[in-house]
């Protein structure tokens, strides 16, 4: 039903038109993967909505699968114009067995909130979020590169961003624009491992959508 477009199985999503967000997803078709952290659970001491100024709390790694899975990567496709690269030199196999077992090295289940993401089954706190350095980029980071990736450690340099010039380490101190302007650079460079198939992608997700509608 969802075509392999290329081939490649591990694929980082950028979101940045409502909060912001990057998570990854292994496999293809039914059998996609979602892993996705974050500020899912309780926040730290600036309670309220989720926004900037709560800057840490629990860090939450949520694993998605079957329908929940095409659900949520429909969502940030349709609604929030998420794009999607895939990480020709990331291991789908490696990238997965990183994230189960931070998962599996937890048993602390998140406090609920009314996000309803939040289901304390296939959710897990593995660690406390900060948002300046252990976010959903840097654990996305971490995560394909756990697959053998290297596009993070070979290309530390300056970037255009927003019309500044600025130098960034990618494996620290991304936040998902970032990220997203990173991964277009790459995909825009032959050879770089990295392929840009949000087109592709959004119109295959489209037309589920519409037939969900029907």
């Amino acid at each position: 039903m969802f075509i392999d477009w290329q081939g490649l199985e591990t694929r980082v999503y950028t979101e940045t038109t409502k909060f912001g967000h990057v998570f990854v997803t292994v496999g293809n078709g039914s059998n996609t993967v979602v892993y996705s952290y974050g500020r899912y659970g309780e926040l730290g001491s600036a309670k309220g909505p989720l926004n900037f100024t709560n800057t840490s709390g629990e860090g939450v790694l949520i694993k998605w699968t079957g329908q929940k899975a095409q659900d949520y990567i429909s969502k940030n496709l349709n609604d929030y114009k998420a794009s999607v690269f895939e990480i020709s030199d990331a291991n789908e196999n490696d990238v997965a067995n990183y994230f189960d077992g931070l998962l599996n090295s937890s048993d602390a289940v998140p406090e609920r909130r009314k996000d309803k993401q939040v289901d304390g089954e296939t959710s897990k706190v593995i660690d406390e979020y900060k948002l300046g350095s252990n976010n959903c980029t840097t654990k996305s980071i971490d995560g394909v590169e756990a697959g053998g990736t290297s596009i993070f450690s070979d290309n530390k340099k300056s970037y255009d961003i927003n019309g500044e010039n600025i130098t960034v380490d990618p494996s620290r101190h991304f936040v998902p624009v970032n990220m997203e302007v990173f991964l277009k650079q790459l995909a825009s460079q032959a050879g770089s491992g990295v392929t840009d198939v949000t087109e592709q992608f959004r119109k295959q997700y489209e037309k589920e959508k519409e037939k969900q509608d029907e």
